[in-house]
């Protein structure tokens, strides 16, 4: 499977300094690499500068997506080296994002520290706007030993925006086909040691198909900021997001149903803050809640509609966390950080099934605690060689106790070139379904974590006079004990089972460049090879079949991208 995208945008003229820096980071001018690197807290949970960068980074600006139109976390993330998005139907249906072709739930997605993913890494990205974003940080390798579970391919991160010395306002609105429509209010105001943003956005379309395929999506964003740059502070910020999906298709693909849908509201909060003890020891802690709440339905079409099978399927996932740590800040660049998290997680749902003399009415309702402890060390060595290391400690009454382990290192070659290596393991726990389902599928309550390994190099180059600037990263990954459902379990005995493995290889390329005041030239290019080195015996028809490639990840996948402004 191959994807290539050729894209042309005129824009407004703060997108190519909004660009430079959303593909690399680095200043609008670049006049030399080998001064400090920008600062991605998501690599290492610390405000350190690298001379040279210890794992694959990328930051897009809130700048950047707000210049080019970008409304859906899809479309900003689609255009990344190494990141493949897939969308099921129309605008609202399920979205999957694969990060270097490691599974659908292998990357985690954070907002402002807190967890958007289902416990067990499922992720949707079908109601994830951009509103409010002040900038998305994507870590691509693995991730566990700073954040634990579910990231075992990468990190990404989504940055609410805060208010800025002054005041500003924004009202917009749009219109397209399908009968799509959009409206936008935000607002903020604030100065250096406080500041508080509010954005809020409608979406509604009638969506691709003829009938019944509406959808909306009603956003609303809040960030507040109590404090100075090296000083104490506390920041609140909350997302919510509220959407209806309706879809004609049934299985088969036919649209045949008026008023099948999904339902849902998406809450994420955290509250973070932190003081120093001190000049050189920092106390951060956050606490992070997110609530999930989901009904899919079904119901008879009409009065005489009693010859299919309809449902009622309402669910809520909640999570809990506080993560405390304390980092000792040796210089600008070193920063030695031991910290640890609890994570209490809970999953009720009620399910609802009837046809002609049929009912069904089932509960499900879970919850496990998670504790983990951890101690991550950072630093850089003359301006010149930059290292990070890192190791955790996580304990479950599900899966009992789990360590992961990562190392990086980055060196300055010159200037204008830099090269990294790194090595690590990461985990993803079981999902709650595939631990505790019940009727057509049977749980496991003794899964184990399905676990990655994983390592790279880089190199990072730049031309010129700074003004392009390529990278090119080779990488390999390895998972083990994936679970696998089994249809052929006897009734009564569990259907998932941890006995998949595969891998997954790749390079991956980014170029940024420059050509003039007025144009600009990006581009990204990946080559993946995956294989299921074993699994169950399960036809054609199984999701991972042995000696074949992992579903939905293009071996060949790129843009390119020129703007004029």
């Amino acid at each position: 499977m191959n994807r290539v995208r050729l894209q042309l945008a005129v824009v407004a003229s703060l997108l190519p300094s909004a660009l430079l820096q959303a593909q690399f980071g680095i200043p609008r001018t670049l006049p030399d690499t080998g001064k400090l690197a920008p600062v991605v807290v998501t690599a290492t949970r610390d405000s350190v500068s690298q001379s040279a960068s210890t794992a694959a980074t990328t930051v897009i600006t809130g700048a950047a997506l707000r210049a080019e139109g970008i409304i859906t976390l899809q479309q900003a993330l689609s255009v990344i080296a190494s990141i493949t998005t897939v969308q099921a139907g129309s605008f609202g249906a399920s979205t999957s994002l694969f990060l270097r072709g490691g599974n659908s739930n292998y990357t985690l997605l954070l907002v402002d520290g807190a967890p958007v993913n289902d416990p067990g890494g499922f992720l949707d990205l079908a109601n994830l706007t951009t509103d409010n974003i002040d900038r998305i940080e994507i870590v691509r390798g693995p991730g566990s030993v700073l954040y634990g579970s579910d990231a075992i391919s990468g990190v990404i991160q989504i940055f609410t925006r805060r208010g800025t010395t002054g005041a500003f306002g924004d009202v917009a609105g749009a219109a397209g086909n399908f009968g799509s429509h959009a409206y936008d209010l935000a607002f903020g105001f604030g100065k250096p040691t406080a500041s508080f943003t509010f954005d809020g956005a409608r979406y509604r379309t009638n969506g691709i198909e003829a009938f019944n395929n509406e959808y909306s999506n009603d956003v609303y964003s809040v960030a507040g900021h109590l404090g100075a740059p090296g000083a104490s502070h506390l920041d609140l910020t909350g997302r919510q997001m509220t959407s209806n999906f309706h879809y004609p298709t049934d299985y088969t693909g036919a649209a045949v149903d008026s008023n099948q849908q999904t339902s849902g509201r998406l809450r994420v909060g955290s509250l973070d803050g932190g003081f120093y003890l001190g000049h050189k020891l920092e106390f951060r802690a956050i606490g992070g809640y997110t609530e999930n709440k989901s009904t899919n339905q079904n119901l008879p079409d009409n009065a005489g509609d009693s010859l299919n099978f309809y449902y009622v399927d309402p669910s809520t996932l909640t999570q809990w966390s506080v993560d405390a740590r304390l980092a000792l800040h040796l210089n600008k660049s070193t920063a030695i950080t031991a910290g640890g998290k609890y994570d209490d997680q809970q999953v009720k749902s009620r399910d609802s099934s009837f046809s002609s003399g049929f009912t069904d009415t089932s509960s499900f309702e879970h919850s496990r605690i998670n504790t983990a402890y951890y101690l991550n060390a950072t630093g850089d060595a003359a301006r010149k060689f930059s290292y990070n290391a890192g190791i955790r400690l996580t304990e479950s009454a599900q899966f009992g106790k789990f360590t992961t382990y990562a190392i990086g290192a980055g060196l300055v070659l010159s200037p204008k070139s830099s090269i990294r290596a790194s090595f690590g393991t990461a985990f993803r726990e079981p999902s709650f379904y595939e631990q505790y389902a019940t009727g057509f599928a049977m749980g496991n309550p003794n899964l184990k974590p399905e676990t990655g390994t994983s390592w790279e190099l880089g190199l990072s180059q730049a031309f010129a006079k700074g003004d392009a600037v390529i990278g090119v990263g080779y990488f390999s990954q390895r998972f083990t004990d994936m679970i696998q459902y089994d249809p052929s379990a006897p009734p009564g005995t569990p259907n998932y089972e941890n006995v998949a493995e595969a891998t997954a290889t790749g390079i991956e390329a980014d170029l940024h460049a420059a050509l003039s005041k007025a144009w600009l030239l990006s581009a990204a290019y990946t080559w993946l090879n995956t294989n299921v080195v074993s699994s169950l015996a399960g036809g054609s028809a199984a999701t991972l079949v042995e000696g074949q490639q992992l579903l939905r990840r293009p071996s060949n996948a790129g843009n390119v991208s020129f703007t004029y402004h």
